[in-house]
């Protein structure tokens, strides 16, 4: 399964490099040109630097032909666009969006995106334990 990855930070590298070892196809975009080396460093992934117009770098990347879409960048904003560019323009199959700001979550579900946000998941991980206190 060919798998596009939006983003290099720490979420990306463990995703990228768990997803290659289950022998996915799995390439990642992003704008810093050293992720390869620093943070993906795994054989089956591939790195493409972004030239800043997220179009043009979805379609260097191959997206028309991906499995799946995971936009996990470190902006909320660029994450849902890049979203919908891959769901409505390009009609990838599985598409997914984080946001970190857990308050946009249900907007983008309304437009039909399937998000996941790692600050809602926490927030209401560690606001169950605390009310199991009482």
């Amino acid at each position: 399964m060919q798998v596009l990855i939006l983003g290099c930070g720490d979420m990306v590298r463990h995703t990228a490099t768990t997803l290659a070892a289950k022998d996915h196809e799995v390439i990642v975009l992003d704008e810093h040109r050293n992720c390869a080396s620093v943070n993906i460093p795994y054989p089956g992934t591939s790195v493409l630097p972004t030239t800043g117009i997220l179009m043009e770098d979805m379609r260097r990347s191959d997206v028309d032909n991906a499995d799946v879409f995971l936009a996990l960048s470190v902006d909320d904003d660029l994450n849902a666009m890049a979203a919908q560019i891959a769901s409505l323009i390009f009609s990838v199959p599985k598409v997914m969006c984080h946001l970190s700001d857990a308050s946009k979550c249900d907007v983008y579900r309304e437009m039909g995106l399937t998000i996941v946000s790692s600050t809602k998941t926490l927030s209401d991980s560690i606001i169950q334990d605390v009310t199991r206190l009482r």
